[in-house]
């Protein structure tokens, strides 16, 4: 019997490339982050099931993206490049395609796999993953509020100073609280420009932060103690020298509240 499949592979210029696969019939699915031996990333992968309504939305659109062909003349360095795969009855199409642009079919399939993967995976590690993907297609502030005990901000990706103003509207708003964790397990890089984004921060009375090795570097550049941070999750993005003082070591794997000491 012949599987009939959807598939979407995703090259991201900076970040692993991926490979989603649903089976027309079954509507199970597969998501892989792709191994990446520069990134020191050995990938990962999940399996979930897709309702029928959603395999043949998938389906759909992928056939008028294959069927139009588009011919994109735009002159792209970099960014993200796509691969579009249709095999059915025994026959594969094929289509490629770069940045898809709003409202275009292109992007419309980048979002609903997306959207699926967010809904039916619960993995840390996906969605992490998920964060810094997601920026390639749609603008975001790479900011998340959890109303936890204690309070938790999570700033994620990449910060330019186009983020400044929703960088330092977020941490304004919660800089009154008695108990705040900052979560940056996620982050890759930061202009110093943003630094007094984070002024409000030591004001707080009893502040953690979360923090990977690039983050870590920024908050102590920026004055606050080691003491306040531990280390947890992968490295990040840093650019030009920094200094690689100790700080506490976690083990990522435990809940945040285990942090709260």
């Amino acid at each position: 019997m012949v599987t009939n499949l959807v598939i979407l592979e995703i090259f991201p210029s900076f970040l692993n490339s991926c490979y989603l696969q649903v089976e027309e019939e079954s509507g199970k699915a597969l998501f892989q982050k792709n191994q990446a031996p520069v990134l020191n990333d050995e990938g990962e992968s999940w399996s979930f099931e897709v309702e029928p309504a959603k395999v043949s939305e998938l389906k759909e659109l992928s056939q008028r993206i294959i069927a139009a062909s588009r011919e994109d003349k735009r002159l792209i360095l970099d960014g993200v490049s796509l691969h579009c795969t249709l095999d059915l009855n025994g026959v594969s199409t094929h289509y490629k395609f770069r940045c898809p642009e709003q409202g275009t079919d292109e992007l419309k399939l980048v979002r609903l796999w997306l959207e699926l993967v967010e809904d039916k995976v619960k993995d840390q590690n996906c969605e992490n993953y998920l964060e810094l993907l997601k920026g390639y297609f749609f603008e975001s502030t790479g900011i998340k509020h959890y109303d936890e005990q204690p309070y938790r901000i999570k700033i994620y990706g990449a910060h330019s100073i186009y983020k400044k103003e929703a960088l330092t509207k977020a941490l304004q708003s919660v800089s009154k609280r008695d108990e705040l964790l900052i979560d940056m397990s996620n982050f890759e890089s930061m202009g110093t420009a943003l630094y007094e984004c984070f002024t409000p921060l030591f004001h707080v009375k009893k502040l953690r932060f979360a923090a990977n090795e690039a983050a870590r570097d920024h908050l102590l550049e920026m004055g606050f103690s080691a003491d306040l941070i531990n280390l947890v999750g992968k490295s990040g993005k840093n650019t030009g020298d920094q200094k690689k003082p100790e700080g506490k070591q976690r083990n990522p794997s435990k809940k945040w509240y285990e942090f709260w000491k």
